[in-house]
């Protein structure tokens, strides 16, 4: 029993060191993710999520190892195949150690995912009280707000009552259509939970920014849920005025990026493609 614990604790230590170094290489290297932003996203949250639970998994087997061990009838010796060294005092000095570590772990976790909580209340209640929402807004509905800006830009405040703000000068930027589609794109945020994923990327990378690729890693994230949002919008709008929207706000900010996003939005309708997802 001792020995099949320690080795399937093994196992699925192993296994989770060989997810969180896999991944960020699939995630990041490969061409398909920028074709199906959604499902990449959904292949990195369930890597994320087997790996996470493997390694506590692999805690709680060295954990129940040394438990039985120190359990077994005074004068018993089980024979432990995988290491026939490993001895009572062996067991129990790593049951020690993945506790450690893995206390370690939770606790850095949670303090991570503490401050950046604190952090983003606070801006939240800063753009809140710029805005001046009134308490009884109605919940869960998704209200559009201008405000004077000098840059032109657009974000999704989420939470009970959802917000979009748009700058006065993005709106005198575009046309109606064109501005319509960048409201879907913020919608989209909104809809795929897109904060909760980022949040998500912000995380692992301040909880382990020494593994390979973690900045590639995140910010490839923060990427996808930007073609997301994309495609989201082409859904609602058409490929045509997403693409000239996107155009039109990155030659006003001199953004390669927004016309980069545009010629694959263009490139995908000119295949004949059509965005995935709901």
């Amino acid at each position: 029993m001792v020995a099949d614990l320690v080795s399937t604790g093994c196992l699925l230590l192993l296994y989770a060191v060989a997810v969180m170094v896999a991944t960020p290489l699939a995630v990041t290297r490969r061409r398909w993710t920028s074709r199906l932003p959604r499902l990449a996203i959904m292949i990195w949250i369930g890597a994320l999520a087997s790996g996470c639970t493997a390694m506590l998994v692999s805690f709680g087997c060295t954990i129940g190892a040394a438990v039985a061990l120190a359990h077994r009838p005074h004068g018993v010796r089980e024979q432990v195949t995988w290491h026939s060294a490993l001895n009572s005092f062996g067991i129990t000095a790593v049951a020690c150690l993945a506790t450690a570590v893995g206390g370690a772990m939770i606790g850095l976790v949670l303090y991570r995912a503490a401050t950046g909580s604190l952090r983003r209340s606070h801006l939240r209640v800063r753009i809140a009280a710029a805005l001046g929402r009134r308490a009884a807004a109605p919940a869960r509905r998704v209200t559009t707000v201008v405000v004077d800006s000098e840059t032109r830009s657009a974000i999704s405040v989420p939470g009970r009552r959802p917000v979009i703000v748009v700058s006065s000068q993005l709106r005198d930027l575009l046309t109606a259509a064109e501005l319509r589609t960048v409201v879907e794109h913020e919608r989209g945020h909104l809809l795929q939970r897109h904060h909760l994923l980022v949040q998500l990327a912000d995380l692992q990378y301040r909880c382990a920014p020494l593994l390979p690729c973690a900045r590639a890693l995140e910010r490839s994230i923060h990427l996808l849920v930007e073609l997301a949002a994309d495609d989201h919008a082409v859904r609602r709008c058409g490929a045509g005025l997403t693409a000239r929207a996107l155009r039109a706000l990155g030659a006003a900010n001199h953004d390669d990026g927004l016309r980069l996003r545009a010629q694959r939005i263009e490139a995908r309708s000119s295949r004949g493609e059509v965005a995935l997802g709901g």
